[in-house]
């Protein structure tokens, strides 16, 4: 199994991940670091509040997105009940 340092904050952090893995961690470092770099109200937290704080944060976005794409699919069923609709009207004629 591959490692992958990580650093946060001056802190490093050694994670064991599958092959290809690598770059995943890699994009979710960054992820993290931007952040931490861009919440001003957690600067003087500690090391565990902050990561706290962004977990929620990166939480409370995944789950906004899980919410807009079952939103979306929502229109899509509606959609492809008017095609089956409109399907079945041109058959009749």
């Amino acid at each position: 199994m591959p490692l992958v340092k990580l650093v946060f904050e001056e802190k490093e952090y050694t994670i064991e991940c599958k092959p290809g893995e690598e770059e995943f961690l890699r994009e979710a470092e960054k992820t993290i670091k931007k952040k931490i770099d861009n919440l001003e109200s957690a600067k003087e937290l500690n090391h565990s509040k902050k990561f706290l704080i962004i977990s929620l944060l990166l939480a409370s976005e995944l789950n906004n997105l899980a919410k807009s794409l079952d939103d979306s699919s929502i229109d899509y069923k509606k959609i492809m009940a008017e095609l089956n609709n409109l399907e079945d009207l041109l058959k009749k004629k």
